[in-house]
């Protein structure tokens, strides 16, 4: 009997000392979990790795062969902690994650591309800013060569307006040769159009001059220079009208005018016209389509080149009085020579002057006009005639023909009017009037 209460004692002690060790455990692990999270972060607590209170408790013998003892009257301690419920393991406990400390917000996200930009210094707006020639010696050379051929052009011109035609030849070979040794295509091409053109006044051989057209044909082509292409066209027109292969012409100047509708400008379409209506106007029956090519051209002139209007005024001129509309000639010729000593293109004042004179004197009866318009003439030869051929002095002591409309000219520059092959040698080529007889001077 006493074997069994000392039993149920030492039972009822161990019941104790486990709801001891149960209520000191719960008490300690919320303070043991807070140390834990304040020191290791936020990681996730692994669960405690508890041992089983039923392990620990059949630690101690049980013997089998002893009946339980009766429950004994204890004090209330341990009757309260027998009324603990003791869990088989215990849960992790879930704790927050350790809160960061905040840090201010700049806008941008952290990372090299995302650096805050630099502040931008301070500068005076009134320094002009400079900046590093980045000029290479090949570019400045192209940049020299372009401006002596463009001096080299622009003296050609004025020496062609004033009628100076073999100093304007010097110019324009020594612009073409400039642009060959630059390398600068477009201002060969344009060189070689000037020079044919220069060919053409000085009667040179037609060999030659179709040579210069066609090279510059060449490099309009080459370097897609649409503006050039037309150009061409338009001189080598003229220069079968000069020979009177009217239809090669007419041929020539409606390429011009098909160039000028598709990629050029108003301007040249007015220039095209205006040739037509030149070319159409000395052929048998198409004098009405030459009036329309020259209103029409008059319509779409904007004005951008004087010397192209000048010229335009005076052919529409000799076509009226063609046409017999004598009174309308005189108001277009006049305008036109207004307009040409405006401008200082002494060769188209020239041949308007002395259309004029013609005109008064022959058509008008108009005496007074007429010598005013030939002492203009005489004018631009410092006080001699002129022939209209070369427009060299008559008073040079080279010989001279005087023809039935009193036009005179020197006698080698008309024998080469005879001697060509057109249709027109026969004609003066100034009024277009017969010459069939003539008086040598």
């Amino acid at each position: 009997m006493g074997g069994s209460r000392a039993w149920a004692a030492l039972a009822t002690g161990l019941g104790l000392v486990l709801a001891l060790l149960v209520w000191r455990r719960r008490q300690t692990t919320p303070k043991a979990l807070e140390a834990a999270a304040a020191t290791s972060g936020p990681e996730a607590l692994a669960p405690t790795d508890a041992t089983d209170v039923r392990e620990v408790a059949s630690a101690a013998p049980e013997p089998s062969s002893v009946p339980p003892a009766p429950e004994p009257k204890a004090a209330p301690e341990p009757k309260a902690a027998v009324d603990v419920v003791v869990p088989d393991a215990v849960p992790p406990v879930a704790t927050p994650a350790r809160a960061r400390p905040k840090r201010e917000d700049s806008g941008l996200a952290r990372g090299f591309l995302n650096k805050a930009p630099k502040k931008a210094k301070k500068t005076d707006s009134t320094k002009p800013e400079v900046r590093p020639q980045t000029t290479t010696p090949a570019v400045a050379e192209t940049a020299s060569a372009s401006e002596e051929i463009a001096r080299e052009e622009q003296a050609g011109v004025r020496f062609f307006h004033a009628c100076d035609f073999r100093e304007a030849k010097g110019c324009f070979e020594r612009m073409r040769r400039k642009a060959n040794e630059a390398q600068l295509g477009k201002e060969e091409g344009q060189a070689y159009r000037l020079l044919a053109n220069a060919l053409d006044k000085l009667n040179t051989p037609t060999e030659e001059i179709h040579s210069a057209y066609k090279e510059a044909m060449r490099l309009a082509h080459k370097h897609d220079d649409m503006q050039l292409s037309f150009n061409v066209l338009t001189g080598m027109g003229s220069h079968e009208v000069r020979m009177e292969n009217l239809e090669d012409a007419e041929h020539l100047y409606f390429q011009s005018l098909m160039l000028a509708k598709r990629v050029l400008s108003s301007h040249e379409e007015a220039i095209a016209e205006g040739n037509l209506g030149v070319c159409l106007g000395q052929m048998d029956g198409r004098r009405a389509e030459c009036l329309e090519h020259f209103q029409k051209a008059i319509k779409l002139h904007d004005g951008s080149n004087s010397h192209s209007v000048v010229t335009l005024l005076a052919n529409y001129a000799s076509a009226l009085c063609a046409d017999e509309r004598y009174q309308e000639a005189q108001g277009q010729y006049e305008a036109a020579l207004k307009l040409a000593r405006r401008i200082g293109d002494r060769r188209v004042e020239i041949n308007i002057l002395t259309n004029l004179a013609n005109l008064c004197e022959n058509v008008l009866s108009l005496p007074e006009k007429a010598r005013l318009y030939r002492a203009a003439l005489k004018g631009h030869a410092e006080g001699k005639e002129i022939c209209a051929i070369c427009l060299d002095s008559l008073e040079n002591g080279r010989p001279q023909i005087v023809l039935q409309c009193n036009h005179i000219y020197h006698s080698d520059c008309f024998e080469g009017v005879l001697s060509s092959e057109s249709e027109s040698r026969s004609r003066c080529p100034q009024c277009r009037n017969s010459h069939s007889s003539f008086a040598a001077a």
